[in-house]
């Protein structure tokens, strides 16, 4: 039996490792530690199985979504771009926000393509959706019967073959770990410089292109700036603004 059978879901052990993720995103300069927001210790009371049930997730979903960090709903520094767009084409799900409980309020029985993929199969009940990717973006799909998380994008190839599109399974195809080690992947994609972010930059959010001179220069200031380990990150900051209103 490999280490992948032998994976059992931990729901404390999940939220560690998108916390993890946060805090790591809060080193980049667009995001700072009051940006995201640790649930109190028995759960956002307001996210409760009744609130979430237009998702027609179970109960064990539901906590999990309970006790997730959210994003912080104090005012921010809109200069900072798009908080919510946390990898390429990428947004945290906040079930926790104003804009969702409108959603719940008024479009109930319209959940694709907005709180669960659109072309991926069935997404079943013990499975979460934490992140949205429209059509290019990742929704991470995190398995609650043995703690996995899968990374479906719907305008990508999946990384195996079967189940086929036809399938109401088709999303495992897609590339799938454990959900710490998804999560350190995306870090990586960031400390190697893969994925690249412009505080003010609403129109690229994260770039992420190969051998595109914009995102190359970018790439390059964050280097000339001491990333990733003697990281200079206000004056990094100062200098990918004064590049972008350059442009």
């Amino acid at each position: 039996m490999n280490a992948m059978a032998r994976l059992t879901y931990d729901r404390d052990a999940t939220v560690a490792a998108v916390r993890d993720f946060y805090d790591f995103l809060t080193r980049i300069p667009r995001w700072s530690a009051g940006d995201f927001e640790d649930a109190p210790p028995g759960g956002w009371p307001e996210l409760t199985d009744e609130y979430l049930s237009p998702l027609g997730k179970d109960a064990i979903v539901c906590d999990l979504l309970r006790h997730l960090p959210y994003l912080s709903p104090k005012e921010s520094d809109e200069s900072d771009g798009d908080k919510s767009m946390v990898a390429p084409e990428t947004h945290v799900l906040d079930y926790n926000s104003r804009n969702t409980r409108w959603w719940f309020e008024n479009k109930r029985e319209t959940i694709d393509g907005i709180y669960s993929p659109i072309g991926a199969g069935i997404i079943p009940s013990h499975v979460a959706v934490i992140t949205s990717g429209s059509r290019y973006g990742s929704w991470l799909l995190i398995d609650t019967h043995d703690g996995r998380a899968t990374d479906f994008i719907q305008q990508e190839r999946p990384e195996k073959s079967a189940p086929d599109q036809d399938s109401p399974d088709y999303w495992r195809a897609y590339r799938t770990l454990p959900v710490a080690a998804m999560l350190e992947e995306w870090k990586q994609k960031y400390s190697s410089l893969e994925w690249v972010v412009v505080p003010n930059n609403y129109d690229d959010g994260v770039m992420y292109y190969v051998n595109d001179e914009s995102t190359d220069q970018v790439r390059a200031i964050y280097r000339q700036h001491g990333w990733p380990d003697s990281f200079r990150r206000q004056d990094c900051r100062q200098a990918l603004t004064e590049w972008y209103e350059a442009r």
